[in-house]
């Protein structure tokens, strides 16, 4: 059942729970790595494709601090792995 909910559930906090000390791609990297959704390989390339999906990613490099509330708001609501 957890492995069902961390590939097809999505929970958007009114906190979104970035990793302050990771960059946005490292953010969205990372649960692609823990549920083994996307290989080694195309994590990167995936990860870009959905910044780029919501504007972001002219800030892939950018830790969640540098980048505007709504934009840190906007970097969860792509499911990891879709």
């Amino acid at each position: 059942m957890s492995r069902w909910r961390g590939r097809n559930l999505g929970i958007v906090f009114q906190f979104f729970q970035l990793m302050p000390t990771l960059t946005l791609l490292e953010n969205i990297m990372l649960p692609m790595a823990l549920c083994g959704s996307c290989g080694p390989v195309d994590r990167e390339k995936r990860s870009l494709d959905l910044l780029r999906l919501v504007g972001l990613d002219n800030m892939a490099n950018k830790l969640p601090a540098a980048v505007s509330g709504g934009s840190n708001k906007a970097l969860p609501l792509r499911a990891p792995g879709k």
